[in-house]
């Protein structure tokens, strides 16, 4: 098992929930940085 499947695997204990927020935040701020400059 790599390191990546570890964290997979924690992330999927933690709850996915809290994952997936951190993914949409990220891709938010992108999209904020794109459009404002």
């Amino acid at each position: 098992m790599t390191d990546f499947e570890k964290i997979l695997q924690i992330l999927h204990e933690k709850g996915e929930v809290i994952a997936e927020l951190e993914i949409l935040r990220e891709l938010y701020e992108a999209s904020e940085q794109a459009e404002g400059g």
